[in-house]
């Protein structure tokens, strides 16, 4: 997906935020991802 000279990361990243704002990775090996589904209690 990615062009062949894309100097990011290999695998798509999912960060989290904190109500301060305050960024945290989640995980970092997701490929392909489409969409994400937040349980009621805030479980991804």
């Amino acid at each position: 997906m990615p062009p062949e000279d894309y100097e990011g990361s290999k695998h798509e990243e999912i960060h989290i935020f904190d109500s301060d704002d305050t960024r945290h990775l989640f995980y970092a090996a997701a490929e392909q991802t489409t969409d994400l589904e937040l349980g009621p209690d805030g479980w991804v």
